[in-house]
Parts: structure tokens; sequence; C-alpha cells
């Protein structure tokens, strides 16, 4: 039984170091700059297909 809590304990700390380098990764790329913008565009698509 112990021995299935180390190995849940082992797989979750892996899986959240990933989720966190998978997040800094995506700060140094420039994935979380200006998210109004992408709602502005969104917006605007969404009229350019209604005059349609």
């Amino acid at each position: 039984m112990m021995e299935i809590t180390w190995i849940n304990y082992l797989v979750g700390m892996l899986i959240s170091i990933a989720a966190w380098f998978v997040f800094l990764w995506a700060i140094r790329d420039g994935q979380f700059r200006e998210p109004e913008e992408t709602a502005r565009r969104m917006l605007e698509n969404e009229v350019g297909k209604e005059k349609r």
C-alpha cells in the first residue's frame, strides 16, 4: 500500500514540474502579452462575418 502512495506522489510531482516548465515556456514565448488584443481580433472577425 505504501508503494502506491510513493508512486502517486512521484507521478504528481513530475506532472506538476512539467506544467510549471510549460507555463514558464509560454511566458517567455510571449503567449500572455496583450490578452485584450486577442479579444478585439475575435470581435472584429465576427463583425466582418456579419457584414458579408
